[in-house]
């Protein structure tokens, strides 16, 4: 009896023993830190996917701990709170192999691929893959360039020293096609349109006004046009309220080429969705640019072709040149809302409405 309660005892202690042992072990980290790799700010959000919602902002050059990496999003502690981050705006993360069991090794890019521009003037090279963000470079027709990633059509490329990032749209892996025939739009006038602005807000959606985001859309048509060296108007570059008056005198007075009024649809049917474009119907020449541009808008997109339309409109009504009024998708379809405030598909339905321009002269 005694042996067995002695047994009992070495258990015991060995069990509290080896309980104090572990818990002064150090505790595993599984994190990895990196730095912010951006001009000003990188967006924090809910989910790992370009169109969820933004809950902070990292500062460029801002010190983070990344918890776990998959598919190019990095899991976060935002106080206190889970967000993911873009791995592509992060440096400082090893190259080979993850320190730690938690964390995913992140997949290396392939070889740099040699890409040359083709431009009808120059093509700025950006900072970050937006638009709206600060020019580092400037390239030119044929000048060869480092392709070091391409993601959501923007490539990140080397040029003399300078690492940046340009839209594929202005990029062939060929270098024969660099020395391209001149877009058609060189030295047009183009007027582009941004739907109404200041205290008119246009249709409301769920998390934004139909005026500022035909605003950004028209904001990206403006810099491809002006890098296929057309010459463009804009009717508004910022929130600001213009009669439709006005945007028509302001294309009539610049004996514009054409004429392009940007909006996006709204109905209280939800189910509705897809892009149109309304002509005025007063000639061929705006029958034959609706179709042009609702074509490329469409195919651009993936969206609904609802084809073109003719409408008393008084932007289309009061404007000398070929003139459209495009409706970019629905305001009141939660899908198409969901896509139409992300910056990489307001960068394609600027280019669908460009392409369908110079479909237009050919």
């Amino acid at each position: 009896m005694l042996e067995k309660h002695l047994t009992h005892r070495s258990l015991l202690v060995f069990l509290i023993a080896l309980i104090a042992v572990v818990a002064f072990l150090p505790a595993t980290s599984y994190a990895e830190s990196g730095t912010i790799d951006v001009s000003t700010s990188l967006n924090v959000r809910a989910e790992p996917a370009d169109d969820a919602e933004v809950i902070g902002k990292l500062q460029g050059g801002q010190a983070v701990e990344i918890k776990k990496v998959s598919h190019d999003w990095g899991k976060i502690d935002y106080y206190g709170q889970e967000g993911y981050i873009s791995m592509v705006f992060v440096s400082g993360i090893p190259d080979t192999g993850a320190a730690e069991a938690d964390v995913e090794q992140i997949a290396q890019p392939a070889d740099t691929t040699e890409g040359y521009v083709q431009v009808a003037t120059s093509l700025n090279v950006r900072s970050t893959p937006d638009m709206s963000a600060d020019v580092v470079d400037s390239l030119y027709n044929g000048d060869a360039v480092s392709i070091l990633s391409i993601e959501n059509n923007w490539a990140r490329i080397e040029h003399n020293g300078i690492i940046g990032y340009v839209s594929m749209d202005y990029i062939t892996t060929t270098e024969s096609q660099a020395s391209y025939s001149l877009s058609p739009l060189k030295g047009k006038t183009i007027v582009i349109d941004a739907g109404h602005g200041g205290k008119d807000s246009g249709a409301i959606g769920d998390y934004f006004y139909e005026k500022s985001v035909v605003l950004s859309i028209a904001l990206k048509a403006q810099a491809q046009l002006e890098n296929l060296g057309a010459n463009v108007i804009m009717t508004r570059d910022d929130d600001t309220f213009v009669a439709l008056e006005t945007r028509a005198a302001m294309s009539n007075a610049a004996n514009a080429s054409m004429f392009v009024s940007i909006h996006l649809n709204a109905t209280s049917e939800e189910f509705v969705n897809g892009t149109e474009v309304y002509y005025y119907p007063d000639g061929d020449t705006s029958v034959k640019l609706a179709s042009t541009v609702q074509e490329n808008l469409s195919s651009q997109l993936g969206s609904v072709d609802r084809g073109t339309q003719a409408a008393d409109f008084s932007v289309l009504r009061n404007t000398n040149s070929p003139a459209v009024l495009a409706e970019i998708g629905y305001i009141t379809n939660s899908a198409e809302a969901a896509n139409l405030a992300t910056d990489s598909y307001q960068e394609q339905a600027a280019s669908g409405i460009v392409k369908g321009l110079e479909k237009y002269y050919q």
